[in-house]
């Protein structure tokens, strides 16, 4: 159960860091297009317009996430461990 635990722990890292990372630079997105005047007005517009690749970036990372971290983890963890083997 432990790995899946490891999954579902990626998957949800993954969701929240993309998902952050999408509302920052669609607010900075904003900012830039619309200027500090309109901003305030058409910020909403422009989260609507991203919308959909928002969702799209979001469910495919986290699918990525949930599916590429616990292998690479396991590969690391390994690695270090023969690491420390070797030069012991």
């Amino acid at each position: 159960n432990g790995r899946r635990r490891s999954v579902v722990a990626s998957a949800a890292a993954g969701f929240a860091v993309t998902l952050f990372y999408d509302a920052l630079t669609t607010l900075a997105t904003a900012f830039i297009v619309l200027g500090a005047g309109g901003f305030g007005e058409g910020v909403r517009g422009v989260f609507v317009a991203g919308a959909v690749f928002v969702a799209w970036h979001v469910a495919v990372n986290t699918v990525i996430f949930g599916a590429a971290v616990p292998p690479l983890m396991r590969a690391v963890r390994a690695w270090q461990g023969e690491g420390a083997s070797a030069s012991s």
